[in-house]
């Protein structure tokens, strides 16, 4: 197609210029075109992206459930929850983004996986924080661990607004 419509122009005597310009005007349409055909032909996945996100609270829940403990919960138990559950279902949820950034997405979920993944990445500095908390017997990591709640609070304020 761009052949047929650069043809006629370069066989007129133009100067050089203009020859550059049309050339360069008609691979820009054509470019276009074929970007809103693709776009057009390939549908957005919500199906499969929906999917992972129901995989996602559900594992999100199972990884909060340490903060539903009693406190009169041993310390060993504690930490053995934290270290083969919390970590490991937040692990999980960050392949899971992973996952769902390689789907064909709308640049506004895209923006909200990249948030996703940021919380995923709190959260696990959170349970390692609170883990070296408790097996170390302090209250050192206090502030670590209220600086990074914050921050987990502010990304969920942000997730909730959009």
């Amino acid at each position: 197609m761009i052949g047929y419509s650069i043809v006629p122009i370069l066989k007129r005597n133009d100067d050089l210029r203009s020859k550059i310009n049309y050339v360069l005007f008609s691979t820009a349409i054509t470019i276009a075109l074929c970007t809103l055909i693709f776009k057009s032909i390939i549908p957005y996945q919500f199906d499969k992206y929906n999917s992972l996100v129901e995989r996602f609270v559900v594992l999100e829940s199972m990884a909060l459930e340490m903060f539903e403990m009693p406190e009169s919960t041993p310390k060993e138990e504690f930490l053995f929850e934290i270290k083969t559950r919390s970590l490991y279902y937040w692990n999980e949820n960050k392949k899971i983004i992973n996952e769902a950034d390689l789907l064909y997405l709308p640049g506004p979920i895209q923006i909200r996986n990249k948030k996703l993944l940021e919380y995923c990445e709190l959260r696990i500095k959170n349970c390692q924080l609170i883990y070296k908390s408790i097996e170390e017997s302090t209250v050192d990591y206090s502030l670590k661990i209220n600086q990074t709640n914050d921050q987990i609070e502010s990304i969920l304020n942000e997730l909730s607004i959009k």
